[in-house]
């Protein structure tokens, strides 16, 4: 099970990551509230992903 969930995260993230690097590169060549509200969503959305997973992290260690 928790080869499935870093797995899933590890590829939630990399794709945010992703996402945000090209959010950045859009601004930079044509800057619009939109293109900035769009980056923001997904800097949240990184940041949840990143609380979830110290989340289950301690959920396992204390199960052991």
């Amino acid at each position: 099970m928790y080869f499935l969930m870093s797995v899933f995260f590890n590829n939630s993230i990399g794709n945010l990551d992703e996402a945000i690097k090209l959010f950045t590169e859009a601004i930079f060549k044509n800057p619009s509230a939109s293109i900035y509200a769009k980056r923001a969503r997904y800097f949240l959305s990184l940041i949840f992903f990143c609380l979830i997973l110290l989340w289950f992290m301690k959920l396992l260690t204390m199960h052991v």
